[in-house]
């Protein structure tokens, strides 16, 4: 019986896992997350909700080329654009999602003409050598925490057990090759 109340609960979480563009949460990661499964579900709907919107106001490029994450109905925006313009655009349509409560915008604007500081790659490799690390840090709740890099500056956003948390996550990005910068929008709260 618990068994059959349990399997389509973990059918949903890898199907809703095959869906993110956070390769780095696994469907077992979110299952071991410290949230309930409705406030999981409602962060996903919220996510696809807003990359539609994006792919069809903004276009297929926007939606590769900007990150959503969201953490309990909190939605940080990361990820390059073009002008001011189109920051704003993304703001607006992340707001107009159902559920959002709040919305943290670290889109970066490059003009076409300009030069990024950082690769793509280079973001990508960051992420992974941090994801490693928190996963293998005693003391961090790795699964809470969602990572992105844009040009060389790491966004921590999710979900601290504690300050020393916090504190011991932020030392770990700073010490990471090729970090130049460490922003924090992570919450505190204890299980």
């Amino acid at each position: 019986m618990i068994l059959r109340r349990f399997a389509p609960a973990t059918l949903f979480v890898l199907a809703l896992a095959a869906c993110t563009s956070a390769p780095h949460i696994t469907a077992v990661e979110m299952v071991a997350e410290d949230r309930v499964f409705e406030d999981q579900k409602t962060d996903t709907k919220i996510k696809a909700g807003i990359l539609t919107d994006i792919n069809n106001r903004m276009g297929t490029s926007y939606a590769a080329l900007l990150n959503v994450d969201v953490y309990e109905q909190r939605v940080m925006l990361t990820g390059t654009v073009e002008s001011g313009d189109d920051r704003a655009k993304a703001v607006e349509l992340a707001y107009g999602v159902p559920d959002v409560k709040s919305v943290i915008n670290e889109i970066q604007v490059v003009p076409p003409d300009a030069e990024a500081e950082g690769s793509a790659v280079d973001d990508i490799v960051v992420v992974e050598k941090l994801t490693i690390k928190l996963a293998s840090t005693q003391g961090v709740s790795h699964t809470n925490w969602r990572i992105r890099s844009v040009n060389g500056t790491v966004y921590l956003f999710g979900r601290s057990l504690s300050n020393s948390e916090t504190q011991r996550v932020i030392g770990i990005a700073k010490d990471t090759e090729d970090v130049r910068k460490v922003v924090n929008h992570a919450v505190v709260r204890a299980k």
